[in-house]
Order: structure tokens, then C-alpha cells, then sequence
């Protein structure tokens, strides 16, 4: 994991920087460098992170809360989500190598990007906002369990 933190050439890493897909694509590649399962990419969490970045741009806040103090939770679960444990995270006037060096060079940003929690992830851009949303789904259990309580 240090090498990957230390990388200065997250260019060549996977492939082109500027590709749609290089986010998403690089976070796996960390993964599975560090004995972790590839993320899947989600739909509802594309939806939601998507959304996450439309509103700051639009509503010009820089925060994990909007202004009304409602959290990435309920755009997850809005955006047809039901997590059992979810993550967030942000960059603002980066590009999508700059994003990566930054996530990777905060602690909390790089728990989220190696956390074997998560089994799903989504992946949102608007303006200068980039927004990458984690989770793991809630499985039938967890539903029952949550009845029966």
C-alpha cells in the first residue's frame, strides 16, 4: 500500500486519466493490489453520487451535510439504495488524477477506498465536484432481523 500512496505516475496507473471510467477503474485496481475484492459498480449509487455533486455545485456547499443538515444517507437510500454500511467521499477542483493522489493521501478518504466492507460503489461528477459513494447492500437477513426487533 505505501507504493500506491507514494505513487507520483497515477497516470499510467489504469489507463488514461482523463477516461470516464478511470475513478472507478483505479479504486478497484488499489483494491485488488491490496488483496481486497474489486468493487461493483451500482447504478442507484451512480444515481445518488451523481446527485450528491449537482446539488453542492448548485447549491454552492462544500460538506459531507447539505445546508438542510441532511447527510449522503438519504440520496443513497432515496436513489433505491438500502445499504447496510455506506461511505462517501469528495473532491472539489481536482481532476481525476488529482482526485485519486488526494483520497489516497487522507486517512478516512483511503479507509472508505480499502474498507473490505464494501462490495459497491457509485460514481457522480458535476462542475468541479467528483463524488464516489461505497456500500454494501443489506441482505434478507438484515431485513428479517430488523422486523422481528
Amino acid at each position: 500500500m505505501e507504493d500506491i500512496i507514494k505513487s507520483s505516475n497515477l497516470k499510467s496507473y489504469v489507463g488514461n486519466g482523463n477516461d470516464l471510467n478511470y475513478i472507478v477503474n483505479t479504486i478497484n485496481k488499489i483494491r485488488k493490489d491490496n488483496g481486497l475484492e474489486e468493487l461493483v459498480s451500482n447504478y442507484n449509487l451512480n444515481t445518488s453520487a451523481r446527485e450528491k455533486a449537482e446539488d453542492m455545485v448548485n447549491r454552492d456547499y462544500w460538506s459531507h451535510a447539505d445546508p438542510d443538515g441532511n447527510m449522503a444517507w438519504n440520496l443513497i437510500k432515496n436513489a433505491g439504495y438500502n445499504y447496510q454500511k455506506a461511505g462517501e467521499n469528495l473532491a472539489k477542483d481536482y481532476d481525476n488524477i488529482g482526485a485519486i493522489e488526494a483520497w489516497l493521501a487522507s486517512p478516512s478518504h483511503l479507509e472508505n477506498i480499502l474498507s473490505p466492507y464494501f462490495s459497491d460503489i457509485g460514481y457522480g461528477n458535476y462542475g468541479n465536484i467528483k463524488v464516489n459513494h461505497f456500500g454494501k447492500k443489506q441482505s434478507f437477513w438484515d431485513n428479517v432481523r430488523k422486523l422481528l426487533a
